[in-house]
C-alpha cells in the first residue's frame, strides 16, 4: 500500500463534468499499473493499493501527474533535475508552516495546498528552478572521442577556469559541469575551444599557466 499525502481541499470544489474525467483517468491507470486507487473527497491521502510495492510506486508517481494536470491551482509535481537539486529548489520553502503538504517521489516530489500557498510556492519553486539551471548545465556531445578529451583534461580545465566543477559521463556522452553563472558560462566557451582543436587548447592553457 501506497499512501500518497494530499491536502485535503484539492479535490474540493469539482464540477461533475471534471470528477467524472478525473475518477475515469485515475480508474484507467489503476488497471494500467494492476493496483486499486482510492482517493476520497476532503480526505489528507490517497491509497494506491497493489499486491507489487514497484508497481504502487510508479502508480502513486502517475497520480501525482494526474492531479498536476487537473488541479494545477492546488498542487504541483516537482522533477529536479538532478537528486542533489532538491535542498536547493526546496530550502526556501517552509513546507510545515505554510500549511502545504508534501510527499516524496523517486526522482521529485508532489505538493498540494490552499490557493494562495501554492500560488507563492510554485513561485519560489519556479524561480529556485531559474537559478539551478544557471550554475548547473548538462552538455550533450555527438561523439565519445568528445567526452574522453574533456575527460582527459578536467585537470586542464580547473585550471583554464578557476571554481568550476566538471563532470564526465561517457556512456551517456554527457558532461556536467556548475558553478557561479559567469565561471558555467566561461566553462562552456572553453570546451567549444578544446573541442575544436585539442592540442592548440592544450598549448594555449599550459602557456597561460
Amino acid at each position: 500500500v501506497e499512501e500518497v499525502k494530499v491536502h485535503k481541499s484539492v479535490l474540493a470544489d469539482m464540477w461533475p463534468e471534471q470528477e467524472r474525467d478525473f475518477r475515469g483517468d485515475l480508474s484507467m491507470m489503476g488497471k494500467k499499473f494492476n493496483v486499486t486507487v482510492e482517493w476520497p473527497v476532503s480526505a489528507s491521502s490517497a491509497s494506491v493499493r497493489g499486491q507489487r510495492e514497484d508497481a504502487c510506486r510508479q502508480a502513486a508517481d502517475e497520480l501525482a501527474s494526474i492531479a498536476n494536470f487537473y488541479f494545477p491551482d492546488k498542487c504541483m509535481k516537482v522533477s529536479f533535475p538532478r537528486q542533489e537539486a532538491r535542498s536547493f529548489l526546496l530550502e526556501s520553502v517552509d513546507v510545515k508552516s505554510s500549511g502545504l503538504i508534501l510527499y516524496e517521489l523517486g526522482e521529485g516530489c508532489f505538493v498540494s495546498g490552499p490557493l494562495d500557498q501554492m500560488s507563492t510556492f510554485r513561485e519560489l519553486v519556479e524561480e529556485r528552478m531559474t537559478l539551478w539551471h544557471k550554475h548547473n548545465q548538462q552538455l550533450i556531445l555527438d561523439a565519445k572521442w568528445e567526452v574522453e578529451a574533456i575527460g582527459e583534461r578536467l585537470a586542464l580545465l580547473k585550471v583554464a577556469v578557476p571554481g568550476a566543477k566538471v563532470e564526465v559521463d561517457v556512456a551517456e556522452y554527457a558532461v556536467r559541469i556548475a558553478g557561479p553563472e559567469d565561471v558555467v558560462e566561461k566553462l562552456k566557451d572553453e570546451i567549444g575551444k578544446l573541442l575544436q582543436d585539442p592540442g592548440a587548447w592544450d598549448a594555449g592553457v599550459q602557456d597561460a599557466a
